[in-house]
């Protein structure tokens, strides 16, 4: 079993971009991201960026905008006989998704 969408809060940034990486990394991520403001070296990068500090991450671009995001979730009970619901899927609407149905592309 699959629950629907649920808001579980909301993201937001000052510099266009997310980082999704093990929270142990914290200070590797931030560590990188000064220097790399340092240099200048904060032009568009594309949609994504892979990151390897140790684990795989990942920077993610909305397209350039700062703001706050809803953030969704499904949950499901893979391991239902202990009596455990987990997280198994994970969403962030960006621009233009207002509305958008379960179907639709994000």
């Amino acid at each position: 079993m699959i629950t629907d969408w649920q808001e579980i809060g909301v993201v937001g940034t000052d510099v266009s971009t997310f980082a999704i990486v093990d929270p142990s990394y914290a200070r590797d991520l931030a560590k990188l991201w000064r220097q790399r403001v340092k240099r200048m070296d904060v032009e568009p990068f594309g949609t994504f960026e892979p990151l390897e500090l140790g684990e795989p991450g990942l920077l993610v671009d909305p397209g350039g905008v700062d703001g706050e995001w809803k953030v969704e979730a499904r949950f499901c009970d893979t391991f239902a006989e202990q009596g455990r619901i987990d997280l198994c899927e994970l969403r962030i609407r960006f621009c233009g998704c207002e509305g958008s149905t379960d179907d639709e592309a994000h």
